[in-house]
């Protein structure tokens, strides 16, 4: 492989793997704030665990990204979609209405999933790949717990 091919297949394994954290960090600040605003002691706790496994989730890809040679992120989106999205957290908050909470918490996760997905139909070395598949499982059962809560059909 060349190297101009190489840097080239760096740069995009770095671009994705940032997207990814800014995903995680995004999830983080979220769940705290949803966290930090809730009376239910249960989901409290829960949201405070979501937060630092996001938190978890992000060292592990910024390492990965280092390991590589790369240039990793180390804050969430700025004005992205996502950011956008758990700002709507704030709303529901704000409402008092922990079901719109959670909802809200659950549409959010839509994206983080969505964001995972398209990261794992790309070719990734091995180890990378385990990791990325993990954090996808995590996310979908935090997904699915936040479901359950909700008492959604």
């Amino acid at each position: 492989m060349s190297n101009t091919v190489a840097r080239e297949t760096n740069r995009k394994f770095t671009a994705a793997l940032n997207h990814l954290i800014e995903t995680c960090k995004d999830g983080e600040k979220g769940y705290r704030d949803a966290a930090s605003d809730l009376r239910d002691s249960e989901v409290k706790s829960l949201f405070v665990k979501y937060s630092c496994e996001r938190a978890q989730f992000a060292n592990a890809l910024q390492r990965a990204i280092r390991q590589a040679g790369g240039f990793a992120e180390n804050n969430g989106t700025v004005g992205g979609a996502l950011r956008r999205g758990w700002l709507g957290l704030r709303s529901a908050l704000e409402g008092g209405d922990e079901h719109v909470l959670l909802a809200e918490c659950e549409r959010n996760e839509d994206v983080g999933r969505a964001n995972y997905e398209a990261a794992l139909r790309q070719s990734w070395p091995e180890p990378v790949k385990r990791l990325l598949e993990r954090q996808y499982a995590a996310i979908t059962d935090a997904q699915r717990e936040i479901h359950r809560l909700r008492g959604a059909p």
